[in-house]
């Protein structure tokens, strides 16, 4: 297609075919104050096929030249209405925000006519910007005489053609494949929490009624009542008010969003909103309160209806060593299925699953833990002793009362490593585009070559550039007498194990300016001695020197000098560098010296982003100047800080209702301790002890689970960052068994006191 500011062959296109829909496409499109690297732009009619890839959030689809819409996640965040630079003074408004349907890419969307109000420089290598023509046709029949009524169209226009069509596709084909939402790509993360947490909740309501309710229905089913009728009864209002209550909470929740979105425009959240409904989350709630509704009701009414025909004690017995003998079995398949997946993983989120399947072996494993415990426990004392039997006992209280501490935390763990892991992730994906104070003009990343003229004249029309003598960088690139100016194939001095560049600079002074500190005395010493300076550990195979050598012919050797390691704030360039020597040291060695990059010192902010306007008003990619960018949080610390919150907030109130719940189905034995004169401080000293030992176990198995799989991960997939945050985890852990206790007793206290005999004598 050429450079910007040509656009007579998309008119030609459109005449070869009115059918047809024709697009424009640059993939390195410069974007200051938008973005640090270059961005894809698209132009096009967006009402369209062309339009189906995105999902519009805030604002309109842009229609006029000049207007621009703005796809995903940027640098600086797009706000409509402002107007963006781009080439050659060339000035776009932004009227809108989406998102990607396909890849979650950041695009620059613009209306048809933008791209010819570009004006570049004459040197294209300069622009770095190409656009290329896409065409998608309504149907395939009269292919071949568009295929010639284009060719003809570019002969005529002078275009060179590199293929039939770069881009040619029907419209059809184009729609069918859009990958489809996330949520149908990876329901798991999404329909398993909805079907665990609301279920739960409307299980909760139904259980909050228990003692209420379950008396009354057996009374009704005593005095002749039917079943049918004695459960609808109660239970109706109850799974109605879940509904009402639900729905209401979640219209509630998307008014006050919508609500917040609107009041916000303009300040702290986009111009022109775009409503939308939740459907998916809506349709989750629905399904979730059903599955609980059903739950909820099943359970009191296995508890309130009289049993027909008891068993004998052999048959339960015999019942419960069958699902015994099945849940050991699936516990054995979900274990072997753990560990395929945990080894198999790819991405955070398949770690993150790792850590559903591990609670998920919890669950099944609880039944074991009071027999666990209770062999374990040592039995010295009395209250010790007494305690091993109550879990022995009681254990169906006890294996719920631990599943329910250990998935808790262990999810919690989970969850919030994954989080940090993951902000970590992406925050490992943000450049460094330069130190602060420096501006570098490294050929768009390319610092071994020589800057252009026309890109040091136009950067030093800002008075703190042309007013200070910058740092001159020389390459060891080993050029040719006839061809002085470099290809991009060239060999250089590295190191003997190939690690980068070797570069060199005038004197101490100019690598203290480039370092941003005074030199050591030993690195001052290496330096003037003709030694070498590295940032990269990594390029010495020897501790205190280096071996320099051609990067294509091992055999041409520079012979190996003194080298130290300094520590430096790392810039993009510095990261594969073998290292720096002086260009006195260059000179003995024979090295090769070419001009290379200029690195400017000492700027303000303000200058280093008029650089990047100046080389933009003269055509030129300012990605050609690599300046500093501050980055905002990934994820905003009042975020972090809430989900953390949430999250503990939730594991608390489960483990104060297990707790509390655990001590209740113990009131019958604590009453008849207490009427046999058994001191209430004696009781609420096992009780509590019993709890600790519940939860504590919980607490260190729930982290292991929801640890464990994370640290595995971090191993099998070394490229996603792992961060464990241990001092929050442990505080949760602590919080968790430091409640349970304080709860324990407190229960304790108040069935003691309710009790009809004194319990204060000795």
């Amino acid at each position: 297609m050429g450079d910007p500011g040509t656009n007579t062959f998309i008119d030609d296109i459109r005449k070869a075919d009115t059918t047809a829909t024709v697009g424009l496409m640059a993939p390195d499109m410069p974007v200051i104050g938008l973005v640090d690297d270059g961005l894809t732009y698209y132009e096009a009619e967006w009402g369209g096929p062309m339009g189906e890839s995105y999902v519009l959030d805030n604002g309109r689809w842009p229609t006029r030249p000049g207007e621009v819409l703005v796809i995903g996640n940027t640098a600086r965040t797009p706000e409509i209405g402002r107007s963006l630079q781009l080439l050659g003074k060339a000035e776009a408004t932004i009227v809108g925000t989406g998102r990607d349907k396909a890849y979650g890419g950041t695009f620059l969307l613009a209306a048809p006519g933008t791209w010819a109000t570009m004006h570049p420089t004459n040197d294209a290598s300069l622009t770095g910007v190409y656009g290329k023509v896409e065409v998608l046709l309504p149907t395939l029949d009269n292919l071949d005489d568009f295929k010639k009524s284009v060719t003809e169209a570019a002969t005529a226009a002078n275009y060179e053609m590199t293929s039939d069509a770069e881009f040619l596709m029907t419209e059809n084909v184009v729609i069918n494949l859009l990958p489809r939402p996330w949520i149908d790509r990876s329901p798991i993360l999404f329909w398993v929490p909805s079907l665990v947490i609301i279920p739960f909740a409307a299980v909760l309501t139904f259980l909050s009624q228990h003692r209420r309710i379950v008396p009354a229905i057996s009374n009704l089913v005593r005095n002749g009542a039917a079943s049918r009728l004695s459960l609808s009864a109660p239970l109706t209002p109850i799974a109605l008010w879940c509904f009402l209550g639900s729905g209401s909470g979640a219209m509630a929740g998307t008014a006050a969003g919508l609500g917040i979105a609107v009041a916000g425009a303009g300040t702290f959240a986009a111009p022109m909103p775009t409503i939308a409904i939740p459907t998916s989350g809506f349709t989750a709630l629905a399904v979730g309160m059903v599955l609980g509704i059903v739950a909820g009701a099943w359970s009191i009414a296995l508890r309130a209806l009289p049993r027909t025909k008891k068993s004998s004690r052999q048959a339960n017995i015999s019942r419960s060593n069958k699902w015994a003998t099945y849940r050991r079995i699936a516990l054995i398949a979900l274990l072997g299925m753990t560990i395929y997946w945990m080894l198999s993983s790819r991405t955070s989120w398949n770690i993150l699953q790792t850590v559903c399947l591990a609670m998920g072996i919890l669950l099944l494993a609880a039944p074991e833990v009071p027999r666990l415990l209770g062999d374990a426990l040592p039995q010295h004392q009395l209250s010790t002793i007494l305690t091993r039997n109550l879990i022995k006992k009681h254990s169906g209280q006890a294996s719920v009362f631990f599943a329910v501490i250990a998935i808790g935390i262990g999810l919690t763990a989970g969850v919030v490593t994954s989080v940090n892991s993951a902000v970590a992730a992406e925050e490992a994906k943000l450049s460094i585009t330069a130190p602060v104070g420096q501006l570098t003009l490294d050929n768009d990343g390319a610092p071994s070559y020589q800057v252009s003229p026309e890109v040091i004249e136009a950067a030093e029309k800002v008075p703190a550039l042309a007013q200070q003598q910058p740092v001159q960088l020389w390459s060891t690139l080993l050029v040719t007498a006839k061809n002085q100016k470099p290809k991009g194939d060239e060999s250089y001095v590295t190191s003997a194990n190939d690690y980068g560049v070797t570069f060199a600079v005038e004197d101490v002074e100019d690598l203290e300016r480039l370092f941003q500190r005074p030199l050591t005395d030993i690195e001052k010493a290496t330096f003037t001695s003709g030694g070498l300076i590295t940032v990269n550990p990594e390029a010495l195979t020897d501790p205190d020197s280096i071996s320099l050598k051609d990067s294509v012919n091992s055999n041409k050797t520079y012979g190996t000098i003194p080298a130290v390691i300094a520590e430096v704030e790392p810039a993009p360039w510095f990261v594969f560098t073998a290292g720096f020597v002086s260009r006195a040291t260059a000179e003995q060695l024979s090295l090769p010296q070419l001009k290379a990059s200029l690195v400017y010192t000492d700027l303000a902010e303000k200058d280093s982003q008029e650089v990047l306007r100046e080389l933009t008003h003269a055509g030129i990619n300012p990605e050609q100047a690599g300046v500093h960018y501050e980055h905002p949080p990934v994820i905003p610390d009042a975020a972090l800080l809430g989900i953390s919150s949430m999250l503990i907030i939730i594991s608390v109130s489960i483990a104060s209702l297990a707790t509390r719940g655990q001590i209740a189905g113990m009131r019958k034995w604590i009453h008849t301790l207490s009427q046999h004169g058994v001191p209430s401080q004696w009781i609420s000293r096992v009780l509590v002890r019993q709890i600790l030992v519940l939860s504590v176990t919980a607490a260190l198995v729930g982290t292991a689970a929801g640890v464990i799989p994370m640290v595995i991960g971090s191993y099998v997939v070394p490229q996603v960052p792992f961060e464990l945050p241990w001092l929050l985890i442990i505080l949760t852990a602590l919080v968790l068994c430091g409640l349970c206790a304080i709860v324990s007793w407190l229960t304790v206290r108040a069935i003691t006191q309710s009790s009809p005999v004194s319990h204060n004598r000795v």
